[in-house]
């Protein structure tokens, strides 16, 4: 048989987790209003344009043309123009590792890669 303290206790506790849920919901719907706001940034752009291609240096992701780009080893016309492709649609390049976000450009191709492109802000 329960006693009346361990009713209180047991009537508080639920109370308690009620309010724990409530609390949780209100949080997760004030983050992502905070949120939204940065889904609608600009995308980066790419604001110095003096770049071009020294033989032996590092190919720069953000201002390589597709010639440049097809210079290196694994990336033809097609991988190529998705590189440019993914530029236009969603902006500069911020590191070397989003090459992978590249169909065609995968852990194996990407090590090979690394370490022959740049990323100039």
């Amino acid at each position: 048989m329960e006693t009346k303290v361990e009713r209180i206790l047991r009537i508080l506790f639920l109370i308690l987790a009620v309010l724990m849920l409530l609390g949780w919901g209100f949080l997760r719907s004030q983050a992502k209003t905070k949120l939204e706001p940065l889904l609608e940034l600009p995308k980066k752009t790419i604001t110095d344009t003096s770049w071009s291609y020294a033989e032996g240096e590092p190919i720069d992701l953000n201002r390589a043309d597709k010639e440049t780009l097809m210079l290196l080893p694994g990336v033809g016309e097609v991988i190529a123009g998705r590189i440019l492709e993914y530029r236009n649609e969603v902006g500069a390049f911020t590191y070397k590792e989003e090459l992978m976000n590249i169909s065609g450009i995968g852990e194996k191709t990407y090590e090979e890669l690394k370490d022959l492109v740049t990323v100039i802000p």
